[in-house]
């Protein structure tokens, strides 16, 4: 696993592509259980309210050859007939029309046939003719009825092969299997003489034209007695036959798990039968409708692989110039900072990516500019100090000498030459110091002070020299590099011609504004022309480019090393004072520091 901590681009590609199947499988895992527990549902209350509506047909039906049968009992010629000795032409007759007409209202029914054990005579009425023949003595006696078949009542014969009950008929009925409807007939009130019986031949057709819209094909169907004898199945080779599998047929209306698929149940029982309506639905066939489905599915899932190919390419496609990017720092690192970038990434769109490229980009070549600028510092340092190494002796000497001379001002009561001898000698101490190139700009301030006395001292011998402060407290605190100050007040001597005036004014004003320690030194020299401050003013923009080498003390040279130290920032600005000579505007961006 060390490979994929180390490689963002496969844990992307992999946590994107977690993100995306993984949530896609389990929502259409989820959505397919759920449509087919919902499939099933809405499945089996469909079906059970078709059998049902379909078992009240049948009963319907059933009811309605029954109360046809019936009519046996309330017909009083019939009665009459089947109770007397006797059978007249008329009686005959009239036997045949009543069946006749029973025959005509029970639709569907095939044949009906009476059996008169008193007459022994039988009555045989179908489609084609209607006949009257000697009893055959296949009739049923009270103890051949079937079991818990009482007086008065009626039964089923299940599905048998189609006869003419020995009597001989022209007709032939064919193969087609009928269910018997038979009616025991007693003479009223009695519950032992039994009369005779009527049955109605119904062939199992009009069962298939009541229940064929409840299965298809893949379905399997049956009307079985209570004995399991099939009435009616789907499989036509089934009538008449035992139903030999499946469990037992529960009292009520039930639908059931039964071998991969589900198995309805629904009684139909009267007086005179017992039946039950039996589906059988394969699970396949309950989730052919989810087929769609699955198909659905299979595209959802083309449309995902599809989906996450593209997200591979789009991180391949952000991942390629971040790893360029890498390689291009590795050899940075490496090699240091002068590996042109082109030969490593060439990314211009302006993107993020573009972004971050362009910035590293900027950023290192910053780092290289700043460090060439602070080779230059350390090599401008180490000339300066070699310098003041060779011009060590004289200035220590002179240094010295003054110290003599103001102890010799002392001893001869000249405090005010030795004030003056001092302030010299501070002034000499501070510029051999080469060591430190930050300061406080305090300690600026103090230099141009001592500066500016000594100065003084000169003037009494031509004029008047007028100085003034306004200096924010807060600015004495920034550090300033070394020697920035006094060079700008010289200039006011040596090119303002102030020394020769009556009287002079020199205005210092240093305040902070917008993060930058701002100098304003304005002086009442002489002034200068236009032309002239325009030359000034091209020497300092060239300043910022090419800052000269030399030690000279001058506005350039102050520019210089504050461009140095600030990397580039910073400003020094010329132009008319108010008190009628030059103003000098330093400006140095001290937080940078």
């Amino acid at each position: 696993m060390r490979w994929l901590r180390s490689n963002i681009r496969v844990r992307l590609i992999l946590i994107l592509c977690i993100v995306i199947v993984l949530p896609t499988i389990l929502a259409a895992l989820f959505s397919s259980l759920y449509i087919q527990k919902n499939n099933r549902e809405k499945f089996i209350v469909q079906n059970s309210d078709l059998l049902y509506t379909s078992s009240q047909n049948v009963l319907t039906y059933m009811d309605t050859l029954n109360f046809s049968l019936r009519n046996v009992y309330l017909n009083r010629d019939t009665a009459r007939i089947l109770s007397g000795d006797s059978l007249s032409y008329q009686d005959e007759a009239s036997m045949l029309s009543f069946l006749g007409s029973i025959l005509s209202t029970s639709k569907g029914a095939r044949q009906i046939y009476l059996n008169s054990y008193r007459l022994k005579t039988s009555f045989l009425v179908n489609s084609v003719e209607q006949l009257t023949a000697p009893y055959s003595g296949s009739g049923i006696k009270n103890s051949e009825l079937p079991q818990n078949i009482k007086p008065y009542s009626a039964y089923l014969e299940p599905p048998h092969p189609p006869h003419t009950y020995g009597v001989s008929a022209r007709s032939h009925p064919d193969e087609e299997p009928v269910v018997t409807f038979h009616w025991t007939i007693y003479q009223p009130p009695s519950v032992d003489r039994l009369l005779g019986e009527i049955s109605l031949d119904i062939p199992v057709h009009v069962f298939e034209r009541m229940c064929s819209s409840l299965y298809s094909q893949e379905e399997d169907f049956y009307i079985v007695d209570k004995d399991r004898w099939i009435i009616y199945s789907s499989n036509q080779d089934e009538i008449g036959t035992l139903l030999a599998n499946g469990p037992d047929f529960p009292a009520e209306a039930a639908a059931f798990s039964f071998k991969q698929g589900i198995l309805f149940s629904l009684p139909m029982q009267t007086k005179y039968m017992d039946w039950y309506l039996i589906k059988y639905s394969p699970d396949s066939y309950i989730n052919a409708d989810t087929k769609l489905l699955q198909i659905n599915f299979l595209l959802f899932s083309v449309c995902t692989l599809i989906m996450v190919a593209f997200v591979i390419l789009a991180v391949l496609q952000i991942m390629t110039p971040l790893k360029k990017l890498t390689k291009y720092a590795q050899a940075v690192d490496k090699e240091g900072l002068d590996i042109p970038m082109d030969s490593y990434i060439n990314y211009k769109n302006p993107d993020e990516i573009g972004i971050l490229v362009s910035s590293i980009h900027n950023m290192v070549d910053r780092i290289n500019h700043m460090i060439l600028q602070q080779y230059k510092i350390e090599i401008t340092n180490k000339t300066n100090e070699l310098k003041a190494l060779q011009a060590q002796i004289n200035p220590h000497f002179l240094y010295n000498t003054l110290q003599c001379i103001a102890t010799s001002a002392l001893e001869a009561d000249a405090p005010q030459v030795y004030d003056e001898i001092a302030m010299l000698g501070q002034m000499m101490q501070y510029s051999m110091t080469t060591g430190v190139t930050l300061v406080p700009f305090r300690s600026e301030m103090n230099h141009t002070d001592s500066y500016l006395r000594l100065q003084q001292i000169r003037f009494e011998g031509s004029g008047k020299l007028h100085i003034s402060y306004h200096v924010t407290p807060e600015a004495l605190d920034i550090k300033v590099p070394k020697m920035i100050l006094q060079p700008i007040i010289e200039n006011c001597f040596k090119h303002g011609a102030i020394l020769s005036m009556a009287e002079a004014f020199i205005h210092i004003e240093v305040f902070i504004k917008e993060k930058q320690l701002t100098i304003l030194v304005d002086d009442s020299g002489k002034g200068i022309t236009e032309k002239k401050l325009e030359e000034i003013r091209r020497n300092l923009q060239c300043c910022k480019e090419t800052p000269p080498g030399s030690d000279t003390i001058g506005l350039v040279n102050v520019l210089s090393r504050v461009h140095l130290y600030y990397n580039g920032g910073g400003s020094l600005k010329i132009g008319l004072s108010p008190l009628g000579g030059v103003q000098v505007q330093l400006v140095i961006p001290y937080l940078d520091l």
